[in-house]
C-alpha cells in the first residue's frame, strides 16, 4: 500500500561539541534550528534547508530537495521560553504567506527553567526537534516539533506535508505553565470521534488539493490497550508500532477518516514506561540495527503515551 523510500538521518544533540544551547532567552530556539538545518556547527553538517526572513528571533525554512512539497515553516522566538511555530504553502515576509496551516504556540521551558536539552533528527525533507522539558517530570518528557513531508497514498499527493507539535493557542501562557497531556495523548487516543486541534496537528493541504490547514488524527496498533503494564509479560520488555495518519473529512454532520500516509521516523510504544527517563538510546532492538530514542509526551501520566525516534533512517 505505502511505496516508502528508506532515507538515512542525521542526529544532532545539545551534548555535540559546538552545539548550540537552548536557553531562556528569545531566539535560542531560532539558532538550533539554523544550526541543524542550514549552517551546520563544529563537525556537523546541517540537513541542506534554505531559510528566509531572519532578523534576531525570526526566521522560516524549507526543503530545497527536488522531491519536497515545498511548504515553509515559520518559527517566530521572540519570546523566552516559547515559540509560535506555524506552516505556509509559500511565504513572502515575516510571519507572512499564503495557505497557512498548524499554527500553535509551543511552551518549551517552565517559567523556572533556564535551559534544557534537546535532540533533532532529520533529512533533506523533514525533522523532529524534541526538548527534554516539562513542569513535574523534565527528565522524563519532552515538547516536539515534528515538519516535513511523509508518504501518501493518494495520488499525485504535491502537498504531502505535516506539522505535529506540543501546540497552543496563541493566548496562553509563554513558558510550560501545566502538566499537560502532551500531544502523544492526541496521537495514541484510540477514539476517533474528534479530530487533533491544529494547533497540534495539520495537514498542509487535503489529498484533492481542495483546502489548506487540514485535519487529521492518527491510528497505531500502539493504541490498543494502551498503556499496558512494562514489561510486558510475553516478550519481557515493550513493543512499538507504525503511525499512520487519518485525513478528516466532514460532511452530515459528522466526520469520517481516511487513510493518508505513514509518519516517518516514530513509533508508538504500547507500554507505559513511566521510569525510563527521556532521551535514552536503544540499539538494534528490531534487528534491523537502527538506532531509537525512546521519549515521552505527557507530564500528567508520565509514561504512558512513549515513542521511539528512529536516529538511523526513516520511511518516507
Amino acid at each position: 500500500m505505502f511505496k516508502t523510500e528508506r532515507v538515512p538521518v542525521t542526529l544532532f544533540q545539545s551534548t555535540d561539541e559546538g552545539a548550540p544551547q537552548l536557553t531562556a532567552s528569545a531566539g535560542s530556539l531560532k539558532t538550533i534550528l539554523k544550526a541543524c538545518l542550514v549552517t551546520g556547527y563544529g563537525d556537523k553538517q546541517a540537513l541542506g534547508w534554505e531559510s528566509a526572513y531572519e532578523d534576531s528571533t525570526y526566521i522560516a525554512f524549507r526543503s530545497k530537495h527536488n522531491k519536497a512539497s515545498k511548504c515553509w515553516i515559520s518559527i517566530d522566538n521572540q519570546y523566552e521560553r516559547a515559540a509560535v511555530v506555524t506552516g505556509y504553502h509559500e511565504m513572502s515576509a515575516k510571519n507572512t504567506g499564503e495557505n497557512q496551516f498548524g499554527e500553535g504556540l509551543v511552551q518549551l521551558l517552565s517559567n523556572s527553567s533556564e535551559n534544557a536539552p534537546w535532540v533533532l533528527v532529520g533529512h533533506e525533507r523533514g525533522f523532529c526537534l524534541l526538548v527534554r522539558s516539562a513542569l513535574y517530570n523534565p527528565n522524563r518528557c519532552s515538547q516536539m516539533i515534528y515538519f516535513g513531508d511523509f508518504c501518501s497514498i493518494a495520488p499525485d499527493d504535491t502537498r504531502n506535508c505535516i506539522l505535529c507539535k506540543s501546540g497552543h493557542e496563541l493566548s496562553v501562557n509563554k513558558y510550560i505553565d501545566s502538566n499537560h497531556y502532551g500531544v502523544g495523548s492526541d496521537i495514541m487516543a484510540s477514539s476517533f470521534s474528534y479530530s487533533i486541534s491544529k494547533t497540534k496537528f495539520a495537514f498542509a493541504a487535503s489529498s484533492d488539493k481542495m483546502n489548506h490547514n487540514v485535519y487529521g488524527a492518527f491510528a497505531s496498533v500502539a493504541q490498543a490497550h494502551r498503556g499496558a503494564e512494562y514489561p510486558d509479560f510475553v516478550s519481557q520488555g515493550f513493543s512499538a508500532f507504525e503511525i499512520f495518519m487519518l485525513e478528516s473529512r466532514y460532511g452530515s454532520n459528522l466526520y469520517t477518516y481516511h487513510l493518508r500516509g505513514l509518519l516517518g521516523g516514530v513509533m508508538a510504544i504500547r507500554e507505559k514506561l513511566e521510569d525510563l527517563d527521556d532521551f535514552q538510546f536503544f540499539n538494534n532492538i528490531d534487528q534491523s540495527g537502527d538506532r531509537f530514542l525512546k521519549f515521552n509526551t505527557n507530564d500528567n501520566t508520565v509514561g504512558k503515551d512513549c515513542f521511539l525516534l528512529n536516529c538511523t533512517a526513516w520511511e518516507i
